[in-house]
């Protein structure tokens, strides 16, 4: 899924489906594409990230270069089930 997002007033939560408690197996933020920016604030992420998953992990940075627009503040990570934030060949 795609999704672009711009000044909401109401409060965000990413979480993965019901069963991924059980399966330890959450969604996951990827962005990948260069010269791509994320700006990510206030949000909540609950049961994310893949136990086990190379790159699968709650908010991935993945090789995009010059990143320096690209934040997350202010968000909170919890019952993840991989690393909460990754940044991977991203300045």
């Amino acid at each position: 899924m795609r999704a672009e997002v711009g000044l909401l007033t109401r409060n965000v939560v990413v979480r993965g489906d019901d069963y991924s408690l059980a399966d330890e197996y959450g969604g996951h933020v990827i962005i990948f594409k260069q010269g791509s920016n994320a700006k990510i604030s206030y949000a909540e992420f609950k049961h994310m990230g893949q136990i086990g998953g190379l790159g699968r992990y709650t908010i991935h940075y993945h090789q995009i270069g010059d990143a320096s627009n690209s934040y997350v503040k202010g968000s909170s990570m919890w019952e993840t089930f991989n690393r909460c934030t990754t940044v991977h060949g991203t300045q």
